[in-house]
């Protein structure tokens, strides 16, 4: 396993979607949720909100999740990642090229 603590975005998030209760439980689906910056936590930022996730890279990060709206509406929230290392499988290291990987192995 490797851990790392990546900056989450969920970019163009609907109003009705930045809330403290929604926010908990979409954090919890990337990994385990740390924090939210500032303007998330206070409400400052309407656009989008960040989250600090402590991610395992080995694992599938998923990149977007279906949410449920008031009137059965679906709607599909996008996930982005901030600065997020190269991690290779074969070596298990983080943010090195892939041309200086002993193991040569097969980036995730």
């Amino acid at each position: 396993m490797c851990f790392l603590l990546v900056w989450v975005v969920l970019p163009n998030l609907l109003r009705q979607l930045m809330k403290t209760e929604f926010l908990e439980l979409v954090g919890p689906r990337i990994g385990i949720p740390i924090m939210s910056d500032k303007f998330t936590y206070m409400k400052e930022r309407w656009s989008y909100a960040r989250l600090l996730i402590e991610v395992d890279l080995p694992k599938t990060l998923i990149k977007q999740i279906e949410v449920k709206l008031p009137k059965n509406i679906d709607h599909v929230q996008i996930i982005e990642y901030e600065n997020l290392l190269a991690y290779y499988s074969s070596c298990k290291e983080v943010g090195h090229q892939v041309t200086s990987c002993g193991g040569l192995g097969e980036l995730l």
